[in-house]
């Protein structure tokens, strides 16, 4: 967002910030920028924060409040990227951003739902006169994030659905995700979502299958390549995929739930597996 206040909702992942430095200077010139608002504090949202935060110093991080307090701590925030194998550099927040409230950015006012379900805590950005909807992982083009909640027995599909059903009420015209291009077929999208959780729903091995590719990616996305016994040594140390291994494929050995895992990558062209070699792509 241009304006007075130069702002930037997300950072993405702590490997691509050099690249988002670049992107808004080119942007920006020899403006500063001005605001950081998160949608939710998952390490590829937040990951480049700190960066930003030392170059543009006077530059305000906006969080949500479910989250505030983590953040004044780390500990626990540190604790649960390491969990996913991710690396979130530790940073300041200045605001707490609380559902059911505004706040405007260069004249443009902005709705600050909440939208639980891959993050308890997360929220979307609506601008009500535009039809703007900022909508992190909460809603994408072909879906929605992983429903962290689900993998360890709790409720989380419920608060999808929720979540989908108060986008749809919202009406937006443009959204924003938090992966993929900016999309206008709303309501196709909306409707694709809704069937992918009444699939996962009744499928939940699927979304817990889902989910591991998800962090297997994550984890090469950081490394960059990896050695596959360094992978597998990883993978028996990290609590949220051992725990998704023992509540859905305890029937697999680590090693051929690895494989598994790695054929739907490559089959995706998500990596690309050289001997022994791992690489992202």
């Amino acid at each position: 967002m241009l304006g007075d206040t130069p702002s930037i909702v997300d950072t993405g992942h702590v490997s691509q910030q050099v690249q988002l430095e670049a992107l808004i200077q080119h942007h920006l010139q020899n403006e500063s920028l001005r605001q950081i608002i998160n949608t939710h504090l998952h390490s590829d949202h937040c990951g480049g924060n700190a960066h930003l935060q030392n170059v543009h110093s006077s530059a305000t991080i906006s969080i949500p409040s479910g989250q505030f307090a983590a953040v004044q701590d780390w500990s626990f925030l540190k604790e649960t990227h390491q969990s996913i194998g991710q690396n979130c550099p530790a940073f300041n927040a200045d605001e707490a951003l609380k559902p059911n409230t505004e706040k405007t950015i260069n004249g443009r006012v902005w709705q600050i739902h909440a939208a639980p379900g891959h993050d308890m805590d997360a929220l979307v950005l609506f601008a009500p006169k535009e039809k703007i909807l900022i909508s992190g992982d909460a809603f994408w083009e072909n879906g929605f994030g992983v429903v962290f909640p689900e993998l360890n027995g709790e409720v989380g599909f419920q608060y999808i659905d929720d979540t989908l059903n108060m986008i749809e009420e919202l009406q937006a015209r443009w959204v924003v995700p938090g992966h993929g291009q900016l999309f206008t077929q709303v309501q196709a999208s909306l409707d694709k979502a809704k069937s992918k959780l009444e699939y996962f729903q009744s499928h939940p091995i699927n979304h817990a299958s889902y989910a591991s590719n998800v962090l297997i990616k994550f984890k090469l996305m950081h490394e960059r390549e990896m050695q596959r016994e360094d992978l597998l040594a990883w993978l028996s140390s990290a609590p949220t995929l051992l725990n998704i291994r023992e509540r859905f494929f305890q029937d697999l050995s680590l090693h051929a739930w690895l494989d598994q895992i790695l054929n739907k990558l490559t089959t995706k062209k998500s990596i690309a597996i050289q001997g022994s070699t791992l690489i992202n792509l």
